[in-house]
């Protein structure tokens, strides 16, 4: 799926807050293309931001605070998911 497409955006936005928009310029000529090994079935997103791209993410976009909070209130019945799979 393009970063360009409506739902993208949408989820983008919903995600990481109305900044991102500015920065989603960068990745208009970007795929959202998800890869599975074929020996673990790992899933893993195929593009990876530049050193820029990742500044600009991890210091520009994403709220230090809101992401603390988000950790803080990570709900234990989640991690529980996530190890079922394994």
């Amino acid at each position: 799926m393009s970063y360009e497409h409506e739902k993208m955006v949408s989820f983008l936005q919903n995600y990481y807050g109305e900044r991102i928009k500015f920065f989603l310029k960068d990745l208009k000529d970007q795929m959202y293309t998800l890869q599975e090994c074929i020996d673990c079935q790992t899933i893993f997103q195929e593009f990876i931001p530049t050193d820029e791209f990742s500044y600009k993410l991890y210091e520009e976009i994403i709220s230090p605070d809101k992401s603390l909070e988000k950790k803080l209130n990570f709900p234990v019945t989640r991690f529980n998911a996530y190890f079922k799979n394994w």
